[in-house]
């Protein structure tokens, strides 16, 4: 059985039947060198656009907190944006700078 990832996921719904089986006898032909198998994975993947599917669920995640009014609930967008810039940097993206704190909430935690 192919370990459940989202990867996985989306290059399984973009194969064809052909695809798809390919990809489970990779994962489990032993056969093979893992070198060699983890290319030919990786040129799947690309063929059917798995890192781009990606990298768009990543940016619509990213942009959901974001969109939060600003009068409401201030303390939790902060924590997703502190979320966001931290757990979800991406190793390209610049860290964004911390917003600055409230006058008079120099000690107050989220």
């Amino acid at each position: 059985m192919v370990r459940p990832t989202i990867t996985v996921a989306l290059a399984l719904e973009a194969m064809d039947e052909a695809g798809q089986q390919q990809l489970r006898a990779l994962v489990h032909d032993q056969s093979q060198p893992a070198a060699v198998r983890i290319q030919r994975v990786r040129q799947m993947y690309l063929q059917a656009g798995v890192f781009e599917k990606a990298s768009r669920l990543v940016d619509k995640h990213q942009q959901r907190p974001k969109q939060w009014p600003n009068n409401r609930a201030r303390r939790l967008r902060r924590l997703f944006r502190y979320l966001i810039d931290t757990v979800l940097e991406r190793p390209d993206d610049t860290a964004a700078e911390p917003e600055p704190a409230e006058s008079g909430t120099m000690g107050e935690r989220v």
